[in-house]
């Protein structure tokens, strides 16, 4: 029944929470920096975000009442956009240290458990069905920005978006049957969802 979102309210991009109908808004994160990205674990009782308070993104894992209770990642390089597995003290998450970036599979305290993602474009941006077998993720290695989908268990990778040069921002649905993203049609950024198993999206927005 919470909300994590970003608000630049105290000046800088900080991260709150609040009860599901907007009451009862607390600062979460204190970096006077940027902190982008929350998502909670399924348990309620973690918060993972991205966060430039040391000059470069990195993860911060951060217990949501014992604010001491703080894990990194402990890999160099850029990190970004963590997800969390359902049901699990897991998280997905983007890191560089091995060059390009690649998606991860992470510890909840931020150890590297093993690697995802491997192609010669970036691979960012991951989101998991609510059963945690599959993980939706943009990647860069057809040329342009597209959402692919990789089976946990066989390893195997789909390509999902064909349409457009420019589909981000993957969300997968509660209830497993769609995925919604923004996509780049004649220059401007709208909504769409579509199967997870393939098939013809739906425009949701028009010239937001």
């Amino acid at each position: 029944s919470k909300i994590a979102f970003v608000s630049n309210g105290s000046g800088y991009k900080e991260i709150y929470e609040c009860d599901f109908d907007g009451s009862h808004i607390r600062q979460f994160t204190h970096h006077n920096s940027i902190s982008l990205f929350p998502d909670w674990s399924s348990d309620g009782l973690w918060l993972a975000y991205t966060t430039y308070a040391d000059r470069w993104p990195q993860i911060n894992i951060q217990h949501l009442k014992e604010n001491q209770r703080v894990a990194k990642v402990d890999k160099p390089g850029l990190q970004a956009v963590p997800a969390w597995v359902p049901g699990k003290f897991e998280l997905a998450a983007s890191l560089s240290f091995s060059g390009d970036q690649e998606i991860y599979l992470l510890t909840g305290n931020g150890k590297v458990i093993k690697r995802l993602t491997n192609s010669v474009g970036i691979d960012v941006e991951p989101t998991w069905s609510p059963d945690g077998k599959r993980m939706a993720f943009v990647s860069k290695r057809s040329g342009t920005p597209q959402i692919y989908i990789n089976d946990i268990i066989s390893g195997r990778v789909q390509r999902l978006t064909f349409e457009g040069r420019y589909n981000t921002q993957p969300a997968w649905s509660p209830r497993g049957d769609r995925i919604v993203y923004s996509a780049m049609r004649d220059g401007a950024i709208d909504v769409f969802s579509i199967d997870p198993n393939g098939g013809e999206p739906i425009q949701l927005t028009e010239n937001q």
